[in-house]
């Protein structure tokens, strides 16, 4: 699995990694409108935009399920990982691909989530912590309104349980 390699190496050479987990804005309601080939040739146009925009030999985009894309991008700190997200936001608009009824804005969008490990050298992050933080992400974005990018670095602080007592418990 490419997401645990690559945590891995960002463990290792103590770099950032960025997850983008991205999400077609009332997707369901643009296939039952329109068919499932044209909601395959919408997925296909987005993801002809993620091969443009994510070309560096650590970005990797992937279908994640549905309508819903990951993109892994390497040694990317948090403000670099948000532009990026932003720049895809951005790009998917002016595809300008009729939406169904249910999207306010005419077109098809997307809402993003992203999460930046940063690591450290006393905990690793777990490759489902990683998923996790960058999905909690996208759903803050969707209740956000959609169309738009949230998320942010990820703080893992160890927690060490001591007791302060002598007192048995």
């Amino acid at each position: 699995m490419a997401v645990v390699d690559e945590l891995n190496r960002a463990t290792r050479s103590a770099t950032p990694l960025s997850l983008l987990m991205c999400d077609i804005d009332y997707f369901k309601n643009y296939n039952d409108s329109f068919g499932h080939q044209a909601g395959d040739d919408c997925l296909q146009q987005i993801a002809g935009v993620m091969c443009e925009l994510f070309t560096r030999s650590g970005d990797l985009s992937c279908r994640y399920g549905g309508e819903e894309f990951a993109i892994i991008l390497a040694d990317v700190p948090p403000e670099e990982a948000k532009n990026m997200a932003e720049l895809l936001l951005k790009k998917i608009a002016q595809l300008s691909i009729k939406s169904a009824e249910a999207s306010p804005y005419g077109i098809v969008t997307a809402s993003i989530g992203y999460a930046t490990y940063q690591p450290c050298s006393v905990v690793p992050l777990s490759t489902e912590a990683f998923i996790n933080k960058a999905d909690e992400a996208l759903y803050k974005a969707k209740e956000a309104g959609r169309n738009c990018v949230e998320g942010g670095p990820i703080s893992v602080q160890m927690t060490v349980n001591k007791s302060t007592s002598t007192e048995p418990v």
